[in-house]
């Protein structure tokens, strides 16, 4: 997880070589609010990455690919996955085991 007291500098991981760039927003709280905070973020995240990146030169000065990426819909996008050797895959390399419900995965794969 970003540690949001850490001045990430609007990049939680990259590959330098490739230009590619990631950024998790991982919200607290759910609000009403959410979409347009999501969309609030995206641009502030990304609008100071290109500035970090064209401006002030670092992590080799080019960008070819940003990642935004929001914990909530990736939760939603892994209980679409019916597979559980596939799951326990991902869930090991994302250490997010503890997220998942393996049982109720098997109730729906069982009905």
């Amino acid at each position: 997880m970003p540690d949001f007291y850490g001045g990430d500098q609007k990049n939680d991981g990259c590959v330098i070589e490739d230009g590619m760039f990631y950024q998790i927003y991982a919200p607290t709280r759910l609000k009403d609010s959410l979409k347009k905070e999501i969309q609030d973020k995206f641009t502030a995240d990304l609008s100071g990455l290109l500035k970090i990146i064209y401006e002030e030169i670092k992590w080799a000065g080019k960008l070819n690919n940003f990642i935004f990426i929001v914990t909530d819909y990736t939760r939603e996008i892994l209980t679409e996955i019916h597979n559980i050797e596939v799951l326990k895959q991902i869930s090991a390399t994302l250490h997010i085991k503890g997220m998942i419900d393996y049982n109720a995965l098997l109730k729906i794969l069982i009905k």
